[in-house]
Parts: structure tokens; C-alpha cells; sequence
């Protein structure tokens, strides 16, 4: 099964993907999209700790269990990166995977990005190593710091909203994707997470449509190496 990343979705304000008490689930959501991915005075910001069994947030190590029985590519090896709970919608995970290296660099500029970025139903590590990354040694949980405005970039592992902050300034990488439509969701900080460089300390752009009161279509964009 090769899964296309475009077709995601990753917010979605159904009574089916929420529990008993989906209309104060709903009317959280809207207003944390309203200030986090429209008006942008706020992000979520995450940071990575020891891991723990059994969370829904991890980086490095095996892939989530659902992934057992799928095939991502049949161009690519794929390899795990991380996954962490959809902010605004805690009943669906996001999980990202990456070609090798060399792949993805020459590939890291948008239109043309080949991280995949993958939402799901929550699954928890699988037993298996058949996605993991050989790069990657340690294993750390991702857990949500806060909730604020303008947090140092370089203090957290994930910014989840807010503005988008590049890394390599002058390419605009930024404003060749808004200008196609697409709206910054948010950005991996890879120079904060200890023994952990995959993408040389660089951070992964993560984008989609915004359209009313809903975030679809999410993709990673583009990354940007320091």
C-alpha cells in the first residue's frame, strides 16, 4: 500500500474522531486554530525527554505499530524520523519518514520534498525494526512544554503554529510555497534534539490548506540544513 501524502488529512472536526465530549473538543479546536494557524499570536511548543512506554510521542527508535503491514514507497526506502499526537485532534498521530540521505537531500526544496508526512489513528511503538533509521541510536519521548507567543525557536523541538522561522535566510522557501496557496502549520527544530542529526541540525517545514475553521492536506514542504 503506497500512501501519498498529499491526500492526508490532518485536522478533522467529526463526531467520529471525538469522544463523549466532541462539541467542547470542537470549540477548542476552532479557537486554537483561530490563534494558532490564523491570527498566529500563539504556538504549541514541544520539547524531547526520556522515553516512556506507552506515549503517542516519540523520535527515533521503530515506527508506530499501525505501520506494520504497510508499504510506503515502492521508490524510496523510507525510514522513521517521529511521531507526536495531532495537537487538535488527540485522536490522530503524526508521523514522519525520510528516503536516505542523499535522497533527501537533493530533494529538500519544495515542490519537490520527499519527507512523507503521514496522520493516523494512535498506535503505540511497534515491535518491529523495520522502518527505524539507521542513523538514529537514542530514543526520546516528545511531550508539549507550552503554550505561548514567540518562544525561542531554539529552545524546542516543535513549534506547532505561530510564524514560520527559516534558517537559511534569503532562499524564501516560505514564500514559494504560500505562494501556491498553503499555509505554515509547523516546523521540526532538529538542532534541539540531543544526538540526533539526521537532517545536520536542520529543521523539516511542515504545510497544508486552512480553509475556515479546518487544517487539511498537510505536507512537508521543504528543510533547511544550518
Amino acid at each position: 500500500m503506497e500512501v501519498n501524502a498529499h491526500n492526508m488529512h490532518l485536522f478533522r472536526l467529526t463526531a467520529a474522531s471525538c469522544n463523549p465530549l466532541a462539541t467542547n473538543q470542537i470549540i477548542i479546536v476552532i479557537m486554537d486554530i483561530e490563534r494558532i494557524l490564523k491570527t498566529r499570536e500563539n504556538a504549541i511548543y514541544y520539547g524531547i525527554g526520556e522515553y516512556q512506554k506507552d506515549c503517542f510521542g516519540w523520535v527515533g527508535g521503530n515506527a508506530p505499530a499501525c505501520f506494520d503491514d504497510k508499504y510506503l514507497s515502492d521508490k524510496d526506502n523510507l525510514y522513521f524520523y517521529l511521531t507526536f499526537q495531532n495537537p487538535l485532534n488527540p485522536n490522530k498521530q503524526i508521523s514522519i519518514f525520510t528516503p536516505e540521505f542523499d535522497v533527501a537531500l537533493e530533494y529538500n526544496t519544495y515542490p519537490d520534498c520527499k519527507l512523507l508526512l503521514v496522520e493516523h489513528e494512535l498506535s503505540s511503538q511497534s515491535k518491529s525494526d523495520r522502518y527505524k533509521h539507521p542513523e538514529i541510536d537514542e530514543i526520546y519521548s516528545i511531550y508539549e512544554m507550552s503554550t505561548e507567543k514567540d518562544m525561542p525557536e531554539k529552545n524546542c523541538a516543535i513549534k506547532f503554529g505561530g510564524n514560520v522561522m527559516p534558517i537559511q535566510w534569503g532562499l524564501d522557501n516560505d514564500g514559494k510555497v504560500v505562494k501556491d496557496g498553503n499555509s505554515f502549520i509547523f516546523q521540526i527544530n532538529e538542532i534541539c534534539m540531543k544526538d540526533i542529526s539526521v537532517f545536520m541540525a536542520g529543521c523539516i517545514y511542515v504545510y497544508g490548506k486552512i480553509e475556515g475553521n479546518k487544517a487539511t492536506n498537510p505536507f512537508v514542504a521543504y528543510w533547511e540544513y544550518s
